[in-house]
Order: structure tokens, then C-alpha cells, then sequence
């Protein structure tokens, strides 16, 4: 377990000079785990098993949290110099394998792997619920970065899993029955944090006022995030001699994956703001928030649309393979036949939810790779060349297929993958009210 008491810092005037008010540093690191094995049943069924739990907090050097944050009224930041912004990631994984020895001939495996991940915090203090697998402290918060106030920031709180399945039987002395299925489920990033500011507009300031040029702040607008469960199976059944091995099996999988972009308010500011020095400042002075004030002048605004994408993808594969030693040359010869296709189901693409700026617009059942159908040839020889098994020349050919899952070729279809779904245009808000007050889907000038 570390922390402050095991790193030292290399601050000095010259950084300060540099607008580095501090360095990064480490919070808090652990890595704790533990594991048992054995049997529960003897000669039938055993087990083994492991719990872990780790994590890494370090503090974000110059992250700070806006004391505007929340305030209708304001649009610009106010980075709050006794805050601290923190990068925090935690998991805590369980795993078990079980092995069964169903009968002397046949035996049985199984996999379980579950893995929590808690990435960031929450925004609102004593928040409870999703997005609140870290609480965020009265005096840090670990959303946000060096050119990102907290109230921009998205985290991580969710689960992701392993499963297998696995079964084996000797037949008989040559001949091997085996088989199995796995599954990934997982639920990736780009989540909410408890009490976050969704209907709030963020802003991006070009200037450097705060520090660095392209400052983001005010609210939580686009973020991203996916689902993804690949499924595969797998058989075979081998017939060994030494001499002489055939083997001839199958092979598929069944692939979904699904992702999300949302949007908050649907639109977004950039504001490039001029700064005054304050009374009594020098002229000359570099104009930050040190020495100057600014006042919030927008020049452009960006539209997005909250974009929902679903794939599925699958194949299934029959192979025979075939293998010959005879005196001091090995023969593979192997043919394996594969069937591709994908689909976007209805429902599940497009903008799923209305905003100001689109209706709901609903993508019907689209097809992807319609049916692929390949029959590949792979064949090879290797000759031992003095006879004593450590200098063989082989030599392969083969034909090769590009995996069949949710990308490339078999996406490509999918409408929602093609849409446009942002849009800028120039605005100067004459009237000072920071809202739109032109049509932002008409963009000719008005």
C-alpha cells in the first residue's frame, strides 16, 4: 500500500514558472489477492479459486474543480484552488475453475471469472446508486483532468465476465471426443457519475486564460460507451495412431455488440474569450486567471445526436485435417468449409431518443455480409532430414480467411454506422443570452 510517504517531489520555482502548481503524484496503490485450491469430491471434483483486489488513485497535476460548477447564471470557471482532481481505478476480480471426473472417460470443466471495475467517482457528494462505486471525498473528486473541469468527466461502474465450458472423453485408446464454449460479457466506460450536470451545455474556452488553451467545463455532453458478449463453440473428434492422425471437428460463433454515444443538452459551445489585466497590473502581463478577468464570448456551437449502433455477427466452420508419417516425411493435408454472415437488428440502430435538435429516427432490420461461403485448402510437408528429428524443411500452403466478427465488412451496412451525427456552424450570440437563438439546423446565414 502506497502514498504520500513513499515519493518525494522535484517542485521548484522554474516549474512554478511554468504554470505547474504541482506534480502528479500518487494517492493510494494496492494489490491484494488470494487463492485456494483443492478437492471437493476425491478422484470426482475439484476446485481452485482467487480473489483480488487492486487499485491505483494518484492526484492530477493542476486539476482543479470549478466553483462554478451547477450555476445557471455563469459561463465561465472557476478552478478552486484548495480542490484536488484525482485519477482512481480500482477492480476487484473473482475467479473459480471447477474439474469434474464425471467417469473414468469422460471429464467435465467449468470457468467462471467476474471482474468489477469502479473507474472515476461520483460528481454529487453522499450520491448513491449507478455511477457511485467511488464516493468522491470533500476534497477531491476523481473526474476530469488537467484541460477538463470534473463536471465534463464520465467513469465506470460496471461488471464484466468470463465464462467457459469445457468436455473431454477418451473413447477409446486412439480416439479423443472434445468439445467446449465461452463467453466475454462486458459493459465498457463512458457511464454517468452519480449527480452529474447532463443538462447543463459545456463550454470549451480556446484561449490559455485557465491555463491551457481548449479548457472544457460547465457539463457532461457527448460520452461514449459499449456492450459487447462474443460467444464461440467449439468440437472435434481425433483419431491418433502415431503414425497416422485424423481429425475432423467444427467451429462457430455468435457475436453481439452494441454502442452507445449520448449527448446530454445536444449541443455545445466554444467560446474564444478576450482577457482584461486587472486594476493595478502591469502592463504587459501575461492575462490569466492569476491577473486578468475574461468575458465569456462564444464563436461557435456544435449539434450532436445521441447515435446507437447494434452488430451481430456469425460463422460456422467444418473442418477434416490429415496427418501421415512415412519414413522420414510428415503429409497434412486439411480442408475446412465456412459459412459467414451479419445483420443489424431493428430497433437497436439509430437516434433512439429525441432531442431538440432530431426526432427519433428508427433504422429498420438491416443486412450486413449476406451469407459468405468458403471452402479453404491447407496442405504441408515436412521432411526430417537426417533422420534424427532436429533439421526438418517444411514447407505450407494455405488460404486464410479474415475473422468474422463485428467489423470491417461485416459493419459497413449498418446505417447507423454512416450517419452524421455532429454539425458546426459559426455564432457570436449578439444579444448575450448564450442561447441559439437562430434555426441550428438551417445553415445559411440569418
Amino acid at each position: 500500500n502506497a502514498g504520500d510517504w513513499s515519493q518525494g517531489s522535484n517542485m521548484d520555482d522554474e516549474l512554478r514558472g511554468f504554470g505547474i502548481d504541482e506534480p502528479p503524484a500518487l494517492v493510494n496503490s494496492w494489490d491484494m489477492s488470494v487463492s485456494l485450491g483443492g478437492p471437493i469430491v476425491r478422484d470426482r471434483l475439484g476446485f481452485y479459486g482467487v480473489a483480488r483486489d487492486l487499485a491505483a488513485i494518484t492526484r492530477v497535476a493542476n486539476g482543479r474543480e470549478n466553483l462554478n460548477a451547477g450555476d445557471r447564471a455563469s459561463w465561465i470557471a472557476a478552478p478552486d484552488p484548495s480542490s484536488e482532481v484525482r485519477s482512481a481505478d480500482s477492480k476487484r476480480q473473482y475467479a473459480i475453475r471447477l474439474t469434474g471426473q464425471l467417469t473414468p472417460r469422460n471429464k467435465i470443466g467449468f470457468y467462471h471469472d467476474y471482474n468489477f471495475t469502479c473507474t472515476g467517482s461520483s460528481f454529487a457528494m453522499e450520491a448513491t446508486g449507478k455511477g457511485a462505486c467511488r464516493p468522491r471525498g470533500e476534497d477531491w473528486i476523481a473526474l476530469g483532468s488537467q484541460t477538463s473541469a470534473p463536471e465534463t468527466g464520465s467513469g465506470w461502474d460496471d461488471r464484466e465476465k468470463i465464462v467457459q465450458v469445457t468436455y473431454s472423453s477418451p473413447i477409446t485408446n486412439r480416439m479423443l471426443l472434445d468439445g467446449g464454449y465461452s463467453t466475454f460479457i462486458s459493459a465498457w466506460g463512458g457511464q454517468v457519475p452519480a449527480g452529474a450536470l447532463t443538462d447543463f451545455t459545456r463550454v470549451t474556452e480556446q484561449s490559455d486564460f485557465y491555463g491551457f488553451a481548449n479548457y472544457n467545463y460547465r457539463g457532461l455532453n457527448t460520452r461514449s460507451s459499449n456492450e459487447q458478449m462474443p460467444n464461440t463453440w467449439r468440437g472435434s473428434l481425433s483419431y491418433v495412431t502415431g503414425a497416422h492422425n485424423f481429425k475432423f471437428g467444427t467451429q462457430g460463433a455468435y457475436h453481439i455488440q452494441k454502442a452507445f454515444a449520448d449527448v446530454g443538452t445536444g449541443i455545445q459551445y466554444r467560446f474564444n474569450s478576450p482577457c482584461t489585466l486587472n486594476a493595478g497590473v502591469p502592463a504587459g502581463t501575461d492575462c490569466d486567471l492569476t491577473t486578468g478577468t475574461i468575458v465569456p464570448s462564444p464563436n461557435q456551437f456544435t449539434i450532436s445526436l445521441p447515435n446507437y449502433q447494434s452488430n451481430r455477427t456469425t460463422f460456422h466452420a467444418f473442418y477434416a485435417q490429415d496427418q501421415w508419417t512415412v519414413n522420414r516425411f510428415t503429409i497434412q493435408g486439411a480442408l475446412r468449409y465456412e459459412w459467414a454472415k451479419s445483420w443489424h437488428p431493428e430497433g437497436e440502430n439509430g437516434v433512439l431518443y429525441a432531442t431538440p435538435f432530431s426526432p427519433v429516427i428508427v433504422d429498420p432490420h438491416t443486412e450486413g455480409v449476406r451469407g459468405y461461403h468458403d471452402v479453404s485448402p491447407r496442405m504441408g510437408v515436412a521432411w526430417d532430414v537426417f533422420g534424427t528429428g532436429r533439421t526438418a524443411v517444411r514447407v505450407n500452403l494455405g488460404h486464410y480467411l479474415q475473422s468474422a466478427n463485428n467489423e470491417a465488412n461485416y459493419t459497413v451496412n449498418n446505417p447507423a454506422g454512416t450517419r452524421v451525427t455532429s454539425a458546426s456552424r459559426a455564432w457570436n450570440d449578439r444579444n448575450r443570452n448564450f442561447l441559439v437563438d437562430c434555426d441550428p439546423l438551417h445553415f445559411a446565414a440569418q
